[in-house]
């Protein structure tokens, strides 16, 4: 969806980024890229919340990612300093 921010398919986006996820009632949710999903009809991010990476950091361990992923369509990358 070019001009939204929103990621183009296929795009590819580094672990650990911040992220916004829209979910299907339009709720917005700030996540931790873990990994995209590049293959399929559909191209996906998976996600960890915040609190996740920042425990999986502390204890030296990789995040555990949600259930299921995020559809790219439904993801942007977000500044943070």
């Amino acid at each position: 969806m070019s001009g939204t921010g929103y990621l183009r398919a296929m795009e590819p986006i580094a672990k650990g980024t911040h992220i916004e996820v829209t979910d299907a009632t339009g709720i917005v949710r700030a996540k931790r890229a873990l990994a995209t999903v590049e293959g399929g009809k559909y191209p996906a991010v998976w996600a960890c919340s915040d609190d996740e990476w920042t425990a999986a950091q502390a204890d030296g361990r990789e995040p555990e990612p949600e259930p299921f992923p995020w559809p790219m369509r439904s993801v942007r990358p977000t500044l943070h300093a």
